[in-house]
């Protein structure tokens, strides 16, 4: 989340600003999202490049 906080601040400074948490309780993962639609946008497009590693990781699947 650190990551995507620092991408899109560096285009639009008011983004660092947002608290952006990422977590697992139990097999679930939980992210906070930012309050408009259009960061939401931009925040998903980088979430999911993790899913399915996220995924793998939350089964104890090795793929490697």
């Amino acid at each position: 989340m650190e990551h995507i906080r620092l991408k899109y601040g560096a285009q639009k400074p008011n983004a660092l600003l947002s608290r952006s948490v990422a977590a697992v309780a139990g097999a679930t993962l939980i992210y906070t999202l930012p309050g408009s639609v259009r960061a939401v946008d931009e925040y998903m497009v980088e979430i999911l490049k993790t899913v399915e590693h996220l995924f793998y990781t939350l089964h104890s699947l090795d793929t490697h």
